[in-house]
């Protein structure tokens, strides 16, 4: 991939208005943010510019057009010690802003006249239609903010948007430090050490068949596992019950001139799960061969032979790339995902883990510092893997 500028090359930046698109779409509950990693990742870059006397203004999305980004501005108000700034007496010392009327003629004099160092965070870019239709005048008023854009949203750049897409176009431009290493480190997996192990679940089976096809020439073994396994049970006459799974036949390309699910298995390199968790109609659990699943059965997790095969599998590799959980994590099953979690931290090999479920479960067992790289994105991470490269990446070179 082409050099892109990162943040550490920009010169002058003192006085000037950085545009620092970052991706805080974190998960809140009852006001509170409960998961700051995206935010504590980018806080080196945030000062890093402070520190050279930029004035940081933060921009990103939350959930969807009617949520707020202010408990993410009270986190920042609890958690972030701004740098101490020598100033003339009577200067006004710089500060975190929370503006929510960022398209007022007087939020953008506002924001020129702050002090160096001064950290502004706008309201969800989603409350105004023309982010996520890239809208060329919302574009206009958003680089009128600043006078340089940088992007360290990783997790946000495979969508077109205008703060992601449109901005730079208008602005001079630099990749922040964790889009710098999500791009250094991903990377080293589309060429992994050998042997290498692909463990990948969740659901959302049409947006991970381009990368399944991709990693069987990649990968000497592929676990699929979650929701995505169940198509793979389905294609076999294997009963699934009541069991989420897609709508794709089985004939049904990864892409023009791809791989049906049949011609996958056929590799030999797909590995599924040996046992799973079920639930019957009654809520009651129970660990099944696939064999075995009823009508009225929902497979919701992993079981333990699964996880033991997993993680004997994960010793026999040299570096293991993760993405999606075993289970229907959000409804409560975690067991399988979090004791995988555990499995490749001990391991102590080169691994590349990413997702939103997958990541949540990193955080529940404290073991970010246990692992090679945890990738801030979900849905990014996939796309960059599968096609290695991303919008938001191609509108900085």
């Amino acid at each position: 991939m082409q050099h892109l500028k990162d943040v550490r090359e920009l010169t002058n930046i003192k006085g000037k208005r950085v545009f620092l698109r970052v991706d805080f779409n974190v998960p809140i509950m009852d006001g509170t943010v409960i998961d700051a990693y995206r935010i504590e990742r980018v806080l080196p870059t945030i000062k890093f510019l402070q520190e050279r006397g930029a004035i940081i203004i933060l921009a990103s999305h939350i959930g969807r057009k009617g949520e707020t980004l202010y408990p993410v501005f009270q986190y920042l108000e609890n958690h972030f010690t701004l740098p101490t700034v020598a100033r003339p007496e009577g200067d006004t010392e710089a500060g975190l802003t929370f503006v929510e009327d960022y398209l007022e003629e007087s939020a953008v004099q506002a924001i020129k006249h702050m002090p160096e160092g001064s950290i502004v965070l706008l309201e969800n870019l989603r409350m105004h239609e023309g982010e996520e239709a890239n809208d060329p005048e919302f574009v206009g008023q958003l680089a009128r903010l600043a006078d340089v854009y940088v992007n360290e949203a990783f997790a946000a750049s495979h969508r077109a948007h205008a703060s992601i897409v449109g901005v730079p176009d208008l602005l001079p431009h630099a990749a922040g430090l964790v889009l710098h290493e999500e791009i250094l480190e991903l990377s080293k997996m589309l060429d992994p050490i050998q042997p290498n192990f692909f463990i990948l679940g969740g659901a959302k089976f049409e947006t991970k068949l381009p990368l399944l096809q991709k990693y069987l020439d990649i990968s000497q073994n592929i676990f699929v596992g979650g929701a995505l396994s169940n198509d793979f049970f389905k294609m076999q006459n294997i009963p699934i019950g009541k069991s989420l799974c897609s709508d794709l036949p089985a004939e049904a390309l990864a892409k023009e001139g791809g791989l049906s699910l049949k011609e996958m298995w056929e590799s030999g390199k797909i590995i599924l799960p040996l046992d799973v968790i079920v639930q019957n109609e009654q809520g009651e659990h129970e660990v099944k061969n696939p064999e075995e699943v009823s009508a009225t059965d929902t497979i919701m997790d992993a079981g333990p032979r699964t996880i033991d095969m997993l993680s004997a599998r994960i010793k026999k590799s040299k570096s293991v790339l993760w993405n999606g959980p075993l289970g229907a994590y959000e409804n409560g099953f975690k067991e399988g995902t979090l004791e995988l979690a555990h499995a490749i931290a001990e391991a102590q090999k080169h691994s590349v883990v990413g997702g939103g479920d997958t990541v949540a479960a990193i955080a529940e067992t404290h073991l970010y510092n246990k692992f090679t790289f945890v990738s801030t994105g979900g849905g990014a991470m996939l796309e960059f893997l599968a096609e290695e490269t991303l919008p938001g990446i191609e509108a900085l070179k």
